[in-house]
């Protein structure tokens, strides 16, 4: 473009050449007439010059918007494919019947990371609708691995709750018939009964959570078949019986050892 821009102007001069040397007019008619012409075709090549300038400024900046919105998509892709590869690894260790505090904490720090890097590049949506469709679907994940986390959460919630009172009563019922005094025996059982009715009472209430809908739990590590919520519920109501017929046993026998107060209306 600037190369045939000079080819003009070096015409130009060659017109006004020529314009000098035709025509019956005076040669200060014919010098301004030459001189008029040769200006207007060097401010049309100015302007020519500008525009052409003006381009290449435009162009410049489009390749260097270019570069920088390929340069942010990669970097993006870079942050997020990662976090989606780790929380997918995450999802696979989550246990659907046992999860654990550590597990849950990696699916929902791996979620959040890819909740983060796609929101970091939201602005980048409307110039690249490829990116943007993609980058909502990795976000689908994410959302997706959250809902799982707060399923995880309650069914955490019941097995350290609920399970853990089952497991405790378990414990201190085995404790009561080592016990040699009835009232070590009474407080041991005492105890297995306070756990088992707060077993009831919160299993009760956790097992109508919509999250454990379906859900089958294990409440202690090891081998064992994971039984759902109100199974465990029923689980901690039957054992609450026999507890509760173990105290009456030693209740009873108390009574029978307590010493006999002295009847003060019999004479001696």
């Amino acid at each position: 473009m600037a190369h045939r821009i000079g080819s003009m102007r070096a015409l130009a001069g060659l017109c006004l050449l020529s314009l000098l040397a035709c025509g019956p007019k005076s040669m200060s008619v014919r010098m301004r007439d030459a001189e008029r012409r040769a200006d207007s075709v060097n401010h049309a090549l100015d302007l020519a010059e500008k525009a052409e300038a003006d381009l290449e400024v435009k162009d410049a900046e489009s390749a260097r918007e270019k570069r920088d919105l390929e340069r942010r998509l990669n970097s993006a892709r870079d942050k997020v494919v990662p976090a989606v590869q780790k929380l997918s690894e995450a999802l696979d260790k989550l246990s659907p019947t046992a999860p654990t505090r550590e597990q849950i904490a990696q699916v929902e720090d791996h979620a959040k990371d890819v909740r983060e890097g796609v929101d970091d590049a939201k602005d980048m949506f409307v110039k690249d609708p490829d990116f943007a469709s993609w980058a909502k679907s990795q976000r689908s994940k994410a959302e997706k691995g959250l809902d799982e986390v707060a399923k995880a959460k309650v069914k955490l919630k019941f097995i350290e709750g609920p399970g853990a009172a089952l497991l405790e009563a378990q414990k201190k019922s085995k404790e009561a018939r080592t016990q040699k005094s009835p009232e070590d025996r009474q407080a041991k059982l005492q105890e297995a009964k306070d756990q088992l009715e707060r077993c009831v009472k919160d299993g009760t209430a956790l097992s109508a959570e919509p999250a454990l809908s379906g859900a089958q739990l294990k409440v202690q590590p090891g081998p064992g078949k994971p039984l759902p919520p109100l199974a465990w519920v029923t689980q901690c109501r039957e054992a609450q019986k026999g507890v509760d017929a173990e105290l009456d046993k030693v209740k009873k026998l108390l009574a029978k050892q307590a010493p006999k107060k002295p009847d003060k209306g019999k004479k001696k």
